[in-house]
């Protein structure tokens, strides 16, 4: 029904336009409310051999704003054409009157001219009349709890930021930082080793040891095998002195198996493991060079 009185009243203003040159625009409501859409027909009739152009959206239709258009197809004679539209507009000025008239644009060979519709004027629908001048406002400071939205598109755009920044991190520096995660992680070891075994060591070496010579040779198997990366833990002293050549290694390993195993007293025994203390420290400076030099 709403485009029935539309086009009905295109074609009234196009028989109404005959004979007089000039564009006819006229609203097809009589009153409006802030926002809400109204049509306008505009039509002009003009003499064929002439080329004409009606406002398109880059037009200020001001006090309205276009929505949308709709034209109809050119009606043509052997001596004129006529053009309609028709505008869709809403406003959201607040004058009780408003008022519009648009322009036809007529392109001649060097020269255009322009000419005007008769202004049309629309009446503003108010929904209030009348503001008091001490108007009484409801409170009301009841909590509502308005339900949070996960704002996706920014967490995938911070995720791939990073992914990004880790990537490009890792090509660069990733060889860096993983020699310096092994040279950490060495020293923590190596500081919890040297600071127990110092420990089990003077308690061996005092007059009624608690800690077996076995768990404290024990200790120092696994520290060894952490560090040189062998089954130190599974090898006997002949198997580690076969890898390990050194002489005085070889001398302190034997006696230290000759006291578990025989009669051999124990008088020296804490030179054995600071021995061997002395020997995983220069192992661990040792293997923290080749991982920095690797």
């Amino acid at each position: 029904m709403k485009y029935f009185v539309t086009i009905l009243g295109v074609f009234f203003w196009i028989s109404s336009s005959a004979g007089r040159l000039e564009p006819k625009g006229e609203f097809l409501a009589d009153s409006v409310k802030i926002g809400e859409e109204v049509a306008y027909t505009f039509s002009f009739r003009y003499p064929a051999d002439q080329t004409v152009l009606f406002p398109d959206s880059t037009y200020s239709f001001f006090p309205f704003e276009l929505s949308r258009r709709v034209y109809f197809p050119t009606y043509s004679d052997s001596i004129y054409n006529i053009d309609s539209v028709v505008y869709f507009f809403t406003t959201f000025e607040i004058d009780p009157t408003q008022y519009l008239r648009l322009p036809v644009f007529i392109i001649g060979g060097s020269d255009s001219s322009v000419v005007f519709s008769k202004p049309d004027s629309i009446e503003l629908i108010h929904l209030v009349n009348e503001i008091p001048d001490d108007p009484k406002l409801k409170e009301n400071a009841a909590y509502v709890s308005v339900e949070k939205e996960f704002n996706y598109p920014m967490f995938f755009v911070i995720m791939t930021a990073v992914v990004v920044v880790v990537l490009i991190i890792a090509l660069f520096y990733g060889k860096r930082i993983y020699k310096g995660w092994k040279v950490f992680m060495l020293k923590r070891t190596h500081n919890r080793f040297t600071k127990q075994f110092s420990i089990m060591i003077r308690d061996v070496g005092g007059n009624h040891p608690s800690v077996k010579i076995e768990h404290v040779l024990a200790v120092w198997k696994q520290y060894m095998e952490k560090l040189e990366r062998k089954p130190f833990a599974k090898m006997t002293t002949r198997e580690i002195t076969q890898i390990y050549t050194q002489s005085e290694l070889k001398e302190h390993l034997r006696y230290i198996d000759r006291t578990i195993y025989g009669d051999e007293p124990t008088s020296i025994l804490v030179n054995a493991f600071d021995y061997l203390m002395k020997y995983s420290i220069e192992r661990y400076h040792s293997r923290i060079g080749e991982i920095r030099n690797g």
